[in-house]
């Protein structure tokens, strides 16, 4: 018999932060196949937006599986006028995205202020 999961583990939590140059989009949880779906969701919302700028930050993700690089890669093909960036620290989601060299397709910085101050906008205008 196989065992059923656990209905009580939190889904991934994922809270959006807007400011007029802009939006911040933290993921919080294991971004997994059963996951990545929620999280995909959430960046459609903040696309349809169009925001000029746009920050993924996955300092508080535990696990990254493929699914979960796939929205983030996904993101990156979108022909959008827009600047984006991943926040990834630690071995858990920095070190599978410099396997993959998706450094070389996306900018990886280790905070959202690094992030901010990379894609040439002001730090202290978001949040």
């Amino acid at each position: 018999m196989m065992a059923q999961p656990d209905e009580s583990e939190p889904a991934l939590i994922v809270t959006e932060e807007y400011s007029d140059i802009a939006t911040v989009l933290t993921v919080a949880g294991d971004i997994d196949m059963m996951t990545a779906p929620q999280m995909q969701g959430r960046v459609d919302a903040v696309l349809s937006r169009r925001p000029s700028a746009l920050v993924i930050d996955l300092s508080d993700v535990a696990f990254l599986g493929s699914a979960g690089i796939g929205v983030l890669v996904q993101v990156h093909n979108d022909d959008r006028d827009m600047s984006f960036a991943v926040v990834a620290r630690g071995p858990a989601t920095s070190r599978p995205l410099h396997l993959l060299g998706l450094d070389k397709l996306f900018q990886i910085y280790p905070s959202v202020a690094d992030a901010i101050n990379g894609m040439g906008l002001a730090a202290d205008e978001v949040g």
